[in-house]
């Protein structure tokens, strides 16, 4: 069984990586013959596959089982444990003294070995692993006990972002075998030859689901494919979607093409051009219908306040400002929700206070005993109004998350040495998310034992749009996160992000069991790094358009729209502050 442990370059169709090719000599040579020591052509190991930008591999795991013979007898040999390089034992009899050993991966009980070959299959239906891979053929020869196994295949990639899908067939446009029964010869550079060849590889969805979002991967036999390839789609309710790629295409050995099934684009409008104020920092959608959003004027301290927000966001009036109550002069309102009896509670960014406001405008203190809050970001509030306050502190290292109940704190958690901007919970929320300001990562607060750790993000970030990456499907610590000013999670669990310093959304996919440790990161939505091409001032680039065509000029607080179709989004700071509109479109 083989895994991804790692990224991989995002490759359009027909577009190869250098990839899944393994080895590096192995300095361990054991005389005896009851004990093999394997590895891959540059890389360590074998069946867990490391996607890599550079090149990638695959590892060992224990429990593999190779063919090993000497021309006269196969022999079944096993991995002793994971890693790399590792040992292979005999499973029964041991393999006497020869002058050559071949081997095979993964053990074939109807291979057969002659003249320096070996018979094998591809089968042309490959097991479906998410984000990974099932099927990699590989030999090796030695005249030694140091196994350098060599890989017979290609891999094609297909990534997946469409919904219904529940099979998908690979082929060539001039009915080439891709799978099947072949002779391989066992040497420095393996070569096929077709003993009962099978012109179709497929991956099918378990009996009544179908693919999630993210990679997989079929093993091909290498070749150039003279008129390109095809691969189709099947969907639950009959139809199909066909990707053709009808130019040349070679798929060496050890590399990888793909190519994608999308089901739709992010469309991003501009619904609200906000003249008279500037500086909305958060959108909360409210229990009385519409939005609360809070106001941060730089150019007005009067201004800070609560405004409500129409529910087609055309509408915005002005609830309480600092002209009207004190407390909001100059106190910068942040982050905010709404407890189960409606009532809306924020954060005071200067005023370094949790307050709350009544759907008439009166605005109380709601005081956090025993603490103070330095830049305080965000409250969120959980089905037993809990509130968790996000307080980043001053300068690196000091920021906590506090968990509060009749103004005592009942848990803190202190999160790493650098400043986070805002959090949200999960769809059950079992689990907080806490969001970069300059951590470069995504925290996860699990309630359940109030562990913290680091679910996602390099913790290195980009600074421009070639460092800015959404990483390996599967792997989402392989992506690269800016600042982030808010974010969302779906009753499906899916959280969408913005990204300031990139000026991008992106959502992340938990992947199986809902476990976030193995999503998937995508920007859906804005052209990363806008400015950095362009030269120009951000308001001078604005531009609504379908996914990464449109630019954001700075993304600020987030909602999901009532019936949970439409995400809205407040996109501009002091100048040309307006309300974004990002709606899913299905092709």
């Amino acid at each position: 069984m083989k895994k991804i442990n790692a990224y991989i370059i995002s490759a359009a169709m027909a577009v190869l990586v250098a990839g899944c090719s393994k080895g590096i000599e192995n300095a361990c040579d054991d005389t005896s013959n009851d004990v093999f020591t394997a590895s891959f052509e540059r890389s360590y190991a074998k069946s867990v596959f490391l996607p890599g930008y550079g090149a990638s591999s695959v590892e060992w795991e224990a429990g593999d089982r190779i063919n090993l013979s000497t021309d006269d007898y196969d022999y079944v040999y096993q991995t002793t444990a994971s890693g790399s390089p590792t040992y292979f034992s005999a499973v029964g009899l041991s393999v006497p003294s020869a002058p050559m050993y071949y081997a095979l991966y993964p053990y074939d009980a109807e291979a057969e070995f002659s003249n320096g070959t070996v018979t094998a299959e591809v089968p042309s239906v490959q097991e479906t692993i998410h984000n990974s891979l099932s099927v990699h053929l590989a030999v090796a020869s030695s005249s030694s006990t140091v196994l350098r196994f060599r890989n017979v295949c290609g891999l094609f990639r297909v990534r997946i972002s469409d919904t219904g899908i529940n099979r998908i067939v690979f082929e060539g446009n001039n009915n080439e075998y891709v799978a099947g029964s072949i002779r391989v010869t066992l040497d420095e550079n393996p070569t096929w030859t077709a003993v009962s060849g099978v012109s179709h590889v497929e991956l099918n969805a378990a009996a009544g689901n179908t693919f999630a979002e993210g990679d997989y991967y079929m093993a091909i036999l290498p070749q150039t494919f003279s008129k390109g390839v095809k691969v189709t789609a099947y969907k639950t309710d009959g139809s199909s979607v066909v990707k053709t790629y009808s130019k040349p295409l070679t798929l060496d050995r050890g590399a990888i093409a793909g190519g994608e099934f999308t089901g739709g684009v992010w469309e991003v409008s501009t619904v609200n051009l906000l003249t008279s104020i500037a500086s909305a920092q958060d959108l909360v959608l409210s229990p009385e219908g519409g939005f609360y959003m809070t106001i941060r004027d730089g150019g007005d301290l009067s201004k800070h306040g609560i405004y409500k927000v129409s529910s087609d966001c055309l509408t915005v009036t002005k609830l309480v400002a600092g002209a009207e109550c004190a407390a909001l002069t100059d106190s910068y309102p942040w982050g905010g929700d709404f407890d189960s009896y409606g009532l809306f509670y924020f954060t005071t960014k200067n005023a370094q206070k949790v307050m709350t406001c009544t759907s008439n405008g009166v605005v109380s203190e709601y005081p956090v005993n025993g603490v103070t809050l330095p830049h305080a970001m965000k409250v969120i509030i959980d089905a037993d109004d809990n509130l968790y306050v996000l307080s980043r502190g001053e300068g690196a290292g000091n920021g906590k998350v506090y968990k509060v109940k009749g103004n005592e704190v009942l848990q803190t958690w202190n999160l790493t040495g650098a400043l986070y901007e805002t959090m949200c919970f999960n769809a059950d929320k079992t689990a907080i998310f806490v969001f970069s300001n300059q951590s470069f990562d995504i925290q996860m607060i699990d309630l359940s034992d109030n562990s913290i750790r680091r679910i996602a993000g390099n913790a290195a970030g980009h600074s421009n749009s070639r460092t800015y990456r959404d990483g390996v499907p599967g792997f989402p610590l392989t992506a690269t996160i800016g600042s982030v000013a808010d974010a969302i999670c779906t009753s499906d669990g899916t959280i969408y992000f913005n990204d300031t310093f990139s000026k991008t959304l992106r959502k992340f996919v938990p992947g199986p069991d809902s476990d976030y440790s193995k999503g998937l990161i995508r920007t859906i939505a804005g052209k990363s790094w806008p400015i950095e091409a362009a030269g120009n001032p951000a308001t001078d680039l604005v531009k609504d358009a379908a996914g990464t065509d449109a630019v954001f000029i700075y993304p600020e607080g987030m909602a999901l729209s009532p019936d949970g179709n439409t995400i809205y989004m407040v996109d501009g700071t002091d100048v040309n502050c307006r309300i974004r509109k990002i709606t899913y479109t299905q092709n």
